[in-house]
């Protein structure tokens, strides 16, 4: 039986942890992660650890920073002057803000400080330089 390769629709279980406890994300729920390989929707490291898998088969892997979200980068800092924020928006040190992008899915930016003009922003993503353990399952190839 051949395993999963490029432009194969796969499903998954998986359970991913950082710094070895931190529960990072599962579908526990039991809704399946179903991405096709090649499409570029999934992080680099699990396409590249699902293809050549066979159906039922379990891997457990590491995706180093570099491979998951990326290192973490000061210059992706940011001193945003509070007038382009809108008015309305409450902030909070802190908190967590959801701005749309261009591309993709909306960022996860942190508020990390608030002052009179300016307000610090914090755009890596919440797991940037962090490596991730993952234990995965494919159930489907289609």
């Amino acid at each position: 039986m051949a395993g999963a390769k490029q432009g194969d629709t796969v499903k998954l279980r998986y359970f991913g942890k950082v710094d070895n406890i931190t529960v990072m994300d599962s579908n526990k729920d039991g809704k399946l992660l179903e991405f096709k390989l090649g499409d570029k929707k999934m992080l680099p490291g699990i396409e590249k650890a699902v293809v050549g898998m066979q159906s039922g088969e379990k891997k457990s892997f590491k995706l180093f920073a570099e491979e998951a979200f990326g290192n973490y980068r000061q210059e992706m800092i940011l001193d945003i002057p509070r007038q382009q924020l809108p008015p309305d928006m409450k902030i909070e040190v802190g908190a967590y803000l959801q701005m749309q992008q261009p591309e993709g899915p909306p960022a996860i930016i942190r508020v990390m400080a608030i002052e009179d003009e300016l307000v610090k922003l914090d755009t890596n993503h919440p797991l940037a330089g962090k490596d991730i353990e993952l234990d995965i399952e494919l159930v489907e190839i289609a």
